[in-house]
């Protein structure tokens, strides 16, 4: 059987609980008192310091715990049983073991979600003494994608009193919560729960930011940030609580909670020096920053050097802790530097920084990565190749919707690749849907009989020919089936 590639690890990685953070007790307790529970779910909007409060909880609670980010390409059953898997192991080596041909068996058929779940559920009970936390970051990723729905709704019935979920994320997939809530099983912090109370604003400010704020002006604060902590994060950026309160522009708070992130994030871009804006734009492409590819990508900056003085300043940047240094930037910053990097460089020079970041993830075997750029890029030759040459390991890895999404990139570019249709055809073949697979293999031999590439060999034998007439691509939603007719 051929062997599953690799896991990201830095997936895996809990956030680090930087040192600018308000000890909030009504929150703390309220978290210890659901471990008693089966789930703790924590959901709100972008910026309201669920991810900090979860990462301070963890560290203070001393609990043992596993840390899974999910992100779009986590939306397949088996992708997404193998991190926890990995993820668990880590603290029970044991674990799974007893199931190890259960996984092997299950890991292509999504329909038997809720069997990937019991088998998950029945090792917890097994193998696991004490009680593991297992934290689920950004399950709004996981919306639309039913098969993972129907798993999480079964950990949630089930789930062993060895294990406590949480599930973090700015909204949620349909899990049926309404029953669990009133059955008392089930935490929920939302949105109002996470924004500061006025005594907390003010404590913030007086003790962790070291502003000092007569009350008056704490309060003015308070009503115009509603306690969104990101708000009076920025302002501390920006200094503006220094010039006083009267400076602070009147209509500004009015504004939605992204344009008000905008605002001060601009004013926090703009007073960087030149070679500090260029890494922050150069290093926002890749989800998580791996500081040896950043380095190969940003040829002539001192990236480990600014990625230092970066997170001792707390620019919206944090190391995620672990033996090997990877950082994130706060997700609201990482949007912002996004917009920014188009605004500023164009399509054309993004494309061409996706493009970098893509050979430079290529080149250490993280094919899956690599295809997420190059489909940035929209680099067709680059997508073909990389398919042909590693799309069996990629298809291998469960990541099937990432198949499906390249070679509808590659049919709306009028693209016939048989690499590509061939991979399509296997990604339906191993979900189940023999038909669709038939008419993916069928359109790559005719791709071939055409003498438009071949299905196998090596690279160089591939030549595409576009059509004349060009689709315009649009990204699959989250959770879209990886199946569908032939293009």
């Amino acid at each position: 059987m051929t062997r599953a590639a690799p896991l990201l690890a830095a997936k895996l990685l809990p956030p680090g609980a930087g040192p600018l953070h308000l000890p909030r007790p009504r929150l703390m307790d309220r978290l210890r008192a659901g471990l008693e529970r089966r789930a703790t779910i924590v959901v709100a909007g972008p910026g309201y310091g669920k991810t900090a409060l979860l990462a301070r909880f963890l560290k203070e609670s001393g609990e043992d715990s596993v840390w899974y980010s999910l992100d779009p390409s986590d939306s397949d059953p088996s992708v997404f049983f193998r991190y926890l898997v990995r993820g668990i192991k880590e603290m029970a080596p044991e674990f799974g073991e007893r199931s190890q041909g259960f996984w092997e068996a299950l890991r292509f058929r999504p329909e038997e979600a809720e069997r990937l779940a019991d088998v998950f559920i029945g090792d917890a009970e097994e193998s696991l003494g004490g009680r593991i936390v297992l934290v689920l970051d950004g399950v709004q990723h996981l919306e639309g994608a039913e098969a993972c729905a129907r798993a999480l709704r079964r950990l949630l019935a089930y789930l062993p009193g060895a294990m406590h979920l949480v599930l973090v994320g700015r909204s949620l997939p349909e899990l049926g919560l309404k029953p669990l809530l009133a059955e008392g099983v089930v935490t929920l912090i939302d949105g109002d729960d996470l924004l500061f109370t006025p005594e907390e604003t003010r404590t913030l400010l007086r003790d962790t930011f070291d502003l000092p704020a007569p009350p008056e002006t704490v309060e003015r604060l308070h009503s115009r940030t509603r306690g969104w902590v990101t708000a009076l994060q920025l302002l501390r950026q920006t200094a503006l609580l220094g010039a006083g309160a009267d400076d602070l522009p009147e209509a500004l708070f009015a504004r939605t909670e992204s344009e008000i992130f905008d605002y001060f994030s601009e004013e926090v871009f703009a007073s960087e020096p030149k070679e500090i804006r260029e890494f922050l734009l150069g290093s926002c492409p890749p989800t998580e920053i791996d500081p040896e590819v950043c380095a190969e990508v940003l040829q002539g900056l001192d990236v480990r050097g600014i990625l230092a003085g970066l997170v001792r300043r707390h620019l919206f940047i944090s190391a995620l802790e672990s033996r090997s240094a990877y950082y994130a930037y706060d997700p609201l910053f990482l949007d912002f530097l996004r917009r920014k990097l188009r605004a500023a460089r164009g399509a054309e020079e993004t494309r061409a920084l996706d493009l970098r970041y893509g050979r430079a993830f290529a080149r250490r075997g993280a094919f899956a990565r690599a295809l997420q750029h190059f489909l940035a890029a929209e680099s067709v030759r680059e997508i073909v190749g990389l398919l042909h040459r590693h799309g069996e390991p990629i298809v291998r890895a469960g990541l099937l919707g990432a198949v499906r999404e390249a070679a509808l990139f590659l049919a709306a570019r009028g693209v016939r690749a048989p690499a590509a249709s061939a991979l399509w055809g296997e990604a339906c073949r191993l979900a189940g849907d023999h038909g669709a697979a038939v008419g993916h293999f069928e359109a790559a031999l005719a791709e071939r009989g055409e003498g438009k590439g071949e299905i196998s060999g090596r690279p160089a034998t591939w030549h595409a020919r576009p059509r004349q007439r060009r689709r315009p691509w649009r990204r699959p939603k989250t959770g879209t089936p990886p199946c569908g007719p032939a293009s």
